[in-house]
C-alpha cells in the first residue's frame, strides 16, 4: 500500500510542479510584454489572454479524454486504427471551437454595437 501511495504521489506531483512553473513563467512573460505598444494602445488584450489560455487547456483535456476513452475501449490498439481516430477527434474539436467562436462573436458584436461600444472592444470581448 505504501509503495502504491508513493507511486501515485510522484505521478501527481511532477505534473503539478511543471504546471506551476508554466503559470509562473507565463506571468513573468506577461510582465515583460505589458509595455509593448499593442498592449498599451489596446489594454483590453490583457483581459482576453487568460480566458484564451483556459479555452486552450479545456480543448486539450477534451481531446485527451476522448482518446483515452477510445484507448480503454481497445479501439487504438493498431496504428491503422489510431490515425483515423486521432484525426477525427481533432477535426471534431476544430468544428466545435469554430462553432462556439462564431456564435460567441456574433453575440458580443451585436450586444456591444447595440450598447454603443467601440469595435475594438467588441473584438477584445470575443476571447472571454
Amino acid at each position: 500500500m505504501n509503495a502504491q501511495l508513493t507511486s501515485t504521489a510522484l505521478q501527481v506531483f511532477v505534473p503539478f510542479i511543471l504546471a506551476g512553473f508554466g503559470s509562473t513563467l507565463a506571468g513573468i512573460l506577461l510582465d515583460v510584454v505589458k509595455e509593448w505598444p499593442v498592449y498599451v494602445i489596446v489594454h483590453h488584450i490583457f483581459v482576453v489572454i487568460p480566458p484564451l489560455l483556459g479555452l486552450n487547456g479545456n480543448l486539450e483535456q477534451t481531446l485527451v479524454a476522448r482518446l483515452s476513452t477510445q484507448a480503454n475501449l481497445g479501439n487504438l490498439n493498431r496504428v491503422r486504427e489510431q490515425l483515423p481516430m486521432i484525426f477525427a477527434n481533432i477535426a471534431l474539436l476544430q468544428v466545435a471551437v469554430t462553432h462556439r467562436y462564431l456564435l460567441y462573436r456574433a453575440y458580443h458584436y451585436l450586444y456591444l454595437r447595440r450598447n454603443g461600444a467601440h469595435v475594438i472592444d467588441s473584438f477584445c470581448q470575443c476571447g472571454r
